[in-house]
């Protein structure tokens, strides 16, 4: 379970709205005092994400209090996986079929580009068959970590 303390900032019929510090992998990076990206990033967006999260066991919550919430690693493992991997083997695929059916450059370019695209369309259609379950992808409320 990955887990985050966070502060409640509002509570909506049954879930509860988190504030969270928006982190990136700049923090950890050895190059970020050098990086022109992570000025970019810091620049482009705010530190702060307002999260809907589930409170399943309806505990008893205060705006003001900080609490810990989880999401399911191999859930978000898998999201992760499937957002960012499956278009790529997919270009890959497509490209390797290109080449072996001996497509020129133009050819193999225009055929990855397809395998690409295909696989951000299957990533939409799962997406959309899996959004009457969306919840399984969303945080969910561990325990009151400390009342205000």
């Amino acid at each position: 379970m990955i887990e985050e303390t966070v502060e409640v900032v509002g509570i909506e019929g049954g879930q509860v709205v988190v504030r969270s510090a928006r982190t990136s992998a700049c923090a950890q990076c050895h190059a970020s005092a050098s990086c022109g990206q992570k000025s970019v990033a810091e620049w482009a967006s705010s530190k702060w994400v307002d999260v809907p999260v589930i409170n399943p066991d309806q505990k008893a919550v205060r705006i003001g209090d900080k609490v810990v919430v989880g999401i399911e690693e191999g859930r978000f493992v898998l999201a992760s996986a499937l957002v960012y991997l499956m278009p790529l083997v997919l270009m890959m695929a497509f490209a390797l079929t290109g080449f072996t059916v001996g497509l020129d450059e133009a050819g193999l370019i225009g055929l990855s580009m397809a395998g690409l695209l295909v696989g951000f369309v299957i990533n939409r259609v799962l997406n959309q068959r899996e959004s009457t379950s969306a919840h399984q992808y969303q945080p969910v409320l561990l325990r009151v970590y400390q009342a205000k």
